[in-house]
């Protein structure tokens, strides 16, 4: 699940490139969360199936990771001379 959810999250982040940095980062990790919640809250409904808290931890953990490396990303290219704003996925003035 780990690596599914840091790429919903990565995603999801690259998915609103054109928001301002913080809700970038923070939209993948909320649907990472959502996401993650959602699927065990459902599994407890199902027979044969466990809703286990844990996971959602083990989820959340790869959307901050997901999240993290969209953000690592957004600096190291914005820096880089000849990158456009919108490439960079930071917000043009």
């Amino acid at each position: 699940h780990f690596f599914k959810f840091a790429l919903l999250a990565f995603l999801t982040c690259r998915d609103n490139r054109d928001r301002t940095p913080v809700v970038q980062l923070f939209s993948g990790l909320a649907v990472a969360v959502l996401v993650g919640s959602t699927d065990e809250f459902f599994q407890h409904y199902i027979p044969g199936r466990v809703g286990d808290p844990r996971d959602v931890v083990f989820d959340a953990t790869g959307g901050l990771w997901g999240m993290l490396y969209w953000g690592v990303g957004m600096i190291r290219f914005s820096r880089l001379p000849g990158v456009t704003a919108r490439a960079s996925g930071a917000r043009s003035t």
